[in-house]
């Protein structure tokens, strides 16, 4: 198995040890390990990856977050701490840590918060990021009304004039409409003008995206007709 490398271990390992509230706010079982998340002094979230001894943690999702997070460097996301891997005779455990931002999910999507999301997903795609997660919950709203992206566990990063990132947008818009909304293709018709408004990447990069889009809805209609 690939050495786990560590990011910013003698901090990340002191403000888990000072901390003196850790409240556990979610936990399950996922395909690779165990991963439950905590909130640690109400000032930053703790997640933590379990493997069995033998178990090969392929995604790393820990990686991909802290990456993204430090290649956006915004002020209106939570700010990426580090991550540290520890490892026993019962296996391997990853805790990364990054700030705790205060929002609440959202429950569904309408004609205002549509475009919101269109013109959020834009600003992240704008800088090379695709989250690869484009799900309801994932957007959360801040008490100040503005909307945010949360979870970059997923995320992939795209260097200019990588073409890949076409693809990848593609593939994210229509995620957005099968597990977003429900496959509402007026609110998608908002979404992506809002998007594309804000995206402001002129009318060729568009078709190529419209028409990737077009390619990867037909190839799941003939997959959900095998």
């Amino acid at each position: 198995m690939k050495p786990i490398e560590q990011s910013n271990e003698t901090l990340v390992r002191r403000i888990i040890a000072g901390a003196r509230e850790h409240r556990l706010l979610a936990e399950r079982q996922a395909r690779e390990g165990a991963r439950s998340v905590e909130l640690l002094d109400g000032r930053y979230v703790l997640k933590q990856f379990a493997y069995a001894s033998g178990e090969r943690p392929a995604r790393r999702p820990w990686q991909r977050e802290h990456a993204a997070l430090m290649h956006l460097n915004d002020t209106s996301l939570p700010v990426s701490v580090g991550y540290v891997a520890d490892t026993n005779s019962s296996g391997l455990r990853v805790s990364y840590l990054r700030g705790f931002v205060q929002g609440e999910p959202l429950d569904q999507f309408d004609a205002t918060s549509v475009v919101e999301a269109g013109e959020l997903l834009a600003s992240l795609h704008a800088r090379g990021v695709v989250t690869d997660d484009a799900l309801t919950q994932n957007f959360m709203r801040a008490p100040d009304g503005r909307l945010f992206f949360l979870d970059f566990g997923k995320s992939r990063i795209f260097g200019p004039g990588n073409p890949l990132l076409i693809v990848w947008i593609a593939l994210e818009h229509c995620r957005f409409l099968r597990a977003s909304i429900g496959g509402d293709t007026g609110l998608w018709s908002l979404f992506r003008t809002a998007y594309f408004r804000a995206l402001g990447r002129g009318r060729g990069f568009e078709r190529l995206v419209r028409a990737c889009s077009r390619l990867v809805l037909w190839q799941r209609r003939l997959r959900g007709r095998s």
